[in-house]
């Protein structure tokens, strides 16, 4: 395996498991929510749901910036200047 390949699939591994990680603190934070609790009978932990939420934040940001990774990888690899490819959309994006 060359390290164009090699660097192009961890870099996906990582966005594929910050993913799964936001998709669970999600499900975890909206189980937590005040309403969610009143309506299903469950008691409300104010600083369990704060410490769920600063965890998804945080997966958040660690998943955006995987995908920026893996994004500026496949364009190097592939002789893509990334900044005309954003320009062009943003341009497409106003004329819209």
């Amino acid at each position: 395996m060359d390290i164009n390949n090699y660097n192009r699939d961890y870099l996906l591994r990582n966005v594929l498991v910050a993913g799964l990680q936001v998709k669970a603190y999600e499900d975890k934070y909206e189980r937590t929510d005040y309403m969610y609790c009143i309506e299903n009978g469950l008691e409300y932990d104010k600083e369990l749901h704060q410490s769920l939420g600063y965890k998804l934040d945080a997966y958040k940001d660690i998943y955006i910036k995987d995908l920026e990774d893996f994004v500026n990888c496949i364009c190097e690899n592939n002789d893509i200047d990334l900044d005309d490819l954003k320009l062009y959309y943003k341009e497409k994006l106003e004329n819209d």
